[in-house]
Formats: C-alpha cells, structure tokens, sequence
C-alpha cells in the first residue's frame, strides 16, 4: 500500500485467529536484523486488526484497520491494536482530525506557548529546575492544554515538530536566563527518529547552552521498541552533558528493568503513588522503595503531584530529592514562574547535610 505500509487480507479467519496472526508478524520482525554501511537496524511493525463484515467496502475496511494501526503508533509501535467497535473509533477519528487542523494551524501562525512549572530541591546542594510544557493559543485567544491537542498531533505526525519547537523556545529562554535548567518532554516519534540526536546536537552547538543545564524527558513506552536502541542514543546526548529523566515511574510492568538498564539521572515518581501518600500507607511504601532504589542507582528523584503541604512533609520523610505539584508551584508562563519559583525553593530549603548525589553540576546530580 506505500513503501512501508502491507495489508494483509485474511479469509475466514475469527478475531482471535488474526490477533495469533499479528503476534506470529509482530514476534518475526522483531527478531529481524538489517545491515547498511557497517551498521545494524531493527525493525519493528504497528499492526491494526479489523473485521470486514456484510456489505463494508474495501476503503472502508482499509480505513479502520489503518485507524487501529494509528492507535499503535501512538502507544510507541511494536503491537497490535483489534478494532471492535466502529462507531466509538470513527467518531475520536474525526475528533482527532479537528484537533490535528487547530494543531496545524497553531504551529503555522506560532500560537504554541512556553510554560515553566518548578522542580523544587527538597534539600541542601540541589538546584532548582524546571519542566518546559506546552500551550496552544486558540483562534479565539483560549489557551489549550496539552490533554486536548498532544494525541492527535502524535498520532498525525506533529509531535516531533512540537517537541523541536519546544527545545527551540526552551534554549531561547536559556540564553536570556543564564542560571535557568530545562526538563523537556520527548514525545516516542521524536527520542526513536534517527535524525534526532544530530539535530539535537546541532540545536544545541549552534546555541551555545551548557548541555548539562538541559534534561530530557522519556517514558518507558518511549524505550520499549528498543532498549539497546534507546541506551544508545541517550549515551551519545549524555556525551554532550544532557541529563535524562524515566518520567511517570511506577505505571509500567516493566519499570525494574527500565531502571535498571538505562542511564538515566533522574526518576519521577509517578503521581498516583504521591498525591495520597499522606493518607495511604501503601503508596508510602511503594513510594519509599522506588526511592531507596533509585539512590542505591545513584539517580536522583523527583515526586509529582505534591498537592497539599502534607504530602510535602511526608515526601520530605521519605527523603525524596525533588518536589513537582500544585502546592509548591503552578506551571505559568516563564515571566510570572521564574520569580515565583525561587521563593518557593528558598522557602522549601531543609536544614539536612547536602546529598552525597550532589557535585555542583547544574542540578546537583552526579
């Protein structure tokens, strides 16, 4: 169907006998190495499943198979994705395509907006830092969150365009604060392009930022393609001084190995395990362990969603690093956040000694 997109038609054969299928392509090309110019690339497959029955026509058929296909692509790729029910698909379907036009749009007549929300040192020797977010400004002067536009500009293909418009905007914002440190978000198109990190690397020189004073942010569905893949590029960054951050940790099945295996300096603990851990014993534990863990590593950590100052103070028990949330800074734009983020760190210092993870790097990391 294009040169790199197949269908494959099945005759007579029941959903779980295409699922069998999928998993049978998916589980051959992954195993699947090739060779060019003295290197080796993976490959890897997003399948979309759908049942053609009664009268639908062929486009039709493609059409719904190439939606559920997009909903893998989304996710990272690497899978499959059966689609049941049509009405419900088609009708995101459409909603994405509006959202993907206001997207479009918003980056042709540059209506996307920088936000800054804090990262607050919880002890001595650390530095503040913050997470670059994005916005979109409405044709009717609204301005959007990421909820309502990140998923279709992934799943269209724009995500890469927002992200380098982001580390554009963040190294701007960088040249006119010269103390100012950015964590910024990489969407799974972006970290897995191969021309990201030379065009990173060229963003970078041609600015003349420490790359030190610049952290990414990726999830685990952003690595599971490839880890070997993913360790190699986050090496080849880390060569220049950026940092890396294992963003939402705790949501995956897999969070151990991840941890484990990438060269990430940072750990943000998942906010679903913060925002009730002054009340629920468990997530304390769960909360501690992932902490204890990733000093053990020699990784730093960042607890998200931090609501309410009694969650703070258990945070602060438990020795987490960092505090990200609501109740030790709102994301703003970088004007008002940037006067108010330091009285908030100032206010937060402890008394406590510096952290042995501490070397007067930007952030205080190893």
């Amino acid at each position: 169907m294009g040169s790199d997109e197949f269908t494959l038609v099945l005759e007579g054969v029941d959903e779980l006998g295409a699922t069998h299928t999928a998993n049978r392509l998916r589980q051959v090309l992954d195993n699947l190495r090739f060779q060019h110019n003295g290197r080796f690339f993976p490959v890897s497959v997003s399948i979309g499943i759908a049942g053609v029955k009664g009268c639908l026509s062929p486009p039709d058929a493609l059409n719904r198979a190439q939606s559920a296909c997009r909903q893998v692509k989304v996710r990272g790729g690497n899978g499959w994705e059966l689609l049941k029910s049509e009405p419900p698909q088609q009708t995101q379907l459409s909603v994405d395509t509006d959202r993907f036009v206001r997207v479009k749009d918003a980056l042709k007549e540059n209506r996307m907006e920088i936000w800054l929300q804090p990262i607050v040192p919880l002890k001595d020797g650390l530095k503040l830092f913050y997470e670059e977010l994005i916005r979109m400004r409405e044709v009717d002067g609204e301005l959007s969150t990421p909820v309502s536009f990140l998923s279709a500009a992934e799943r269209f293909g724009k995500a890469q365009e927002i992200d380098q418009l982001v580390l554009a905007k963040g190294l701007e914002l960088m040249r006119r604060h010269s103390d100012l440190c950015l964590s910024i978000n990489l969407a799974a198109r972006t970290f897995n392009d191969v021309e990201w990190p030379a065009a990173t690397e060229k963003m970078l020189a041609d600015s003349g930022i420490q790359p030190s004073r610049i952290s990414f942010e990726i999830t685990e569905t952003t690595v599971i393609q490839d880890l070997k893949h993913a360790q190699e590029i986050m090496l080849r960054l880390k060569d220049l001084g950026c940092r890396f951050a294992l963003d939402d940790f705790g949501v995956g099945v897999s969070s151990l190995r991840y941890l484990r295996d990438l060269p990430v300096d940072i750990v943000k603990i998942d906010g679903g395990f913060v925002e009730t851990i002054d009340l629920d014993p468990v997530n304390q534990v769960l909360v501690k362990s992932i902490n204890d863990v990733a000093h053990s590593l020699g990784k730093l950590t960042v607890a998200e969603y931090v609501v309410s100052e009694s969650v703070l103070n258990v945070v602060q028990d438990l020795k987490v690093d960092f505090a990200q949330g609501l109740y030790v800074g709102e994301a703003g734009p970088p004007a008002k956040v940037l006067t108010q983020g330091r009285h908030t760190a100032v206010a937060l210092q402890t008394c406590r000694t510096p952290s042995p993870l501490s070397d007067g790097s930007p952030l205080g990391q190893p």
